[in-house]
């Protein structure tokens, strides 16, 4: 018996239509920031969105997994239904891989590693050096140079953390749970 109100589960992914239009939301914004660059402000707002959002998801389930009932009061109101949340899931990622995308190219201090005076200037180039940052692979073919963009580099590391260490197991805690 759940102790929050679940969301009808035969609407399958937007069962939490909430918590979905905050993760399109987030996504959206996070791919604009590519193109769009005003100066860190959207890839900022995005990155600090994602990870506000994701560690209210797992606040609120750590209140869940204790029965503490009272944390009905803060936001949202109920964890998103498991279908809806192994989309968000996967939009949040896009989110913060491509706001991180945006403010490497928006630097300008991250360089080829064999041609040191070759900028990321590709929005392809700055998704592949976001995502093997975020997953803590390091192939060594770009390089942060200068403190800011190392620094975007150990915010990119803990918002990785926080996504791939705290949410994703917990989905998949949730979707293991077969009642």
């Amino acid at each position: 018996m759940p102790c929050l109100p679940q969301p009808d589960k035969k609407r399958g992914l937007f069962a939490s239509p909430g918590h979905f239009a905050v993760a399109l939301a987030l996504s959206a914004f996070g791919i604009l920031s590519l193109w769009n660059h005003q100066r860190y402000v959207v890839p900022i707002v995005v990155i600090l969105g994602t990870d506000l959002y994701i560690g209210a998801m797992l606040w609120k389930a750590a209140c869940v997994s204790q029965g503490v009932l009272n944390a009905d009061k803060m936001f949202p109101k109920y964890i998103p239904y498991r279908t809806t949340a192994l989309v968000m899931l996967l939009m949040l990622a896009i989110a913060l891989i491509s706001a991180f995308a945006g403010l490497y190219i928006e630097t300008n201090s991250v360089h080829s590693s064999t041609l040191p005076t070759e900028d990321l200037r590709n929005p392809i180039d700055a998704i592949y050096f976001s995502v093997v940052t975020i997953t803590t692979l390091g192939y060594g073919d770009f390089l942060p140079y200068g403190t800011l963009a190392r620094m975007i580099v150990v915010g990119e590391l803990a918002s990785g953390v926080l996504l791939l260490i705290g949410a994703f197991p917990l989905l998949i805690s949730r979707m293991g749970n077969l009642d």
